[in-house]
This record gives structure tokens, C-alpha cells and sequence, in this order.
């Protein structure tokens, strides 16, 4: 039995062991609006989206089996927490390694 936990915690990622193309992937979906957006958000609000959607989504499962729809919503959901979250940090480290 596959526990929630491992699921969140990286059981959904679907890189199919090639990391980069992944991440390519993931990098090709975001839009310039969002990662202003994204941008301009503070490390809280990062945290309350976080425990939002894991509210909304993570434990809400009907029954003790996991649907398909179940798993494939929550493989949409962890490509656009990582991301957003890859949007953050190169801003974070843009922000912070730049020299004045």
C-alpha cells in the first residue's frame, strides 16, 4: 500500500528518470504574467498556497483507493508547485547574488 505521504513527497513526479527534460518541461509552461505574479509573492504566501492546496486536494481521497483521477490531478499539482517554487528560488538567488 502507497502511503499519501510518499505520494507528496515525490511518488507523483512523473521526470521518468530524465531530470533535465523535466524540468525543460516544466520551464516551458510558464508564462512571463506569472512569474511576475509569482514573483511579488512573499515566503508566507508560499506556505499558505501550500496548505491550501493540500487541504483542497492531498487528503481529500473518497474511500481507501487512490482513482486514477485522484493521481493524475495530483501530478498536475505537484508540476506547477515545483514550478512556481523554481520561479521563486532563481528570483530569490537572482535577488540576493546580485552585485551592487
Amino acid at each position: 500500500m502507497v502511503s499519501l505521504q510518499y505520494l507528496w513527497d515525490g511518488g507523483l513526479i512523473d521526470w521518468q528518470g530524465y531530470l533535465l527534460k523535466y524540468a525543460t518541461r516544466l520551464n516551458g509552461r510558464v508564462l512571463e504574467s506569472e512569474i511576475f505574479s509569482w514573483n511579488l509573492s512573499a515566503v508566507a504566501d508560499w506556505a499558505n498556497d501550500s496548505r491550501s492546496m493540500t487541504l483542497k486536494s492531498a487528503y481529500n481521497v473518497e474511500k481507501k483507493s487512490l482513482s486514477k483521477a485522484y493521481i493524475e490531478r495530483g501530478q498536475e499539482i505537484i508540476d506547477f508547485r515545483l514550478t512556481q517554487a523554481g520561479v521563486r528560488l532563481a528570483h530569490l538567488l537572482n535577488t540576493i547574488l546580485t552585485i551592487k
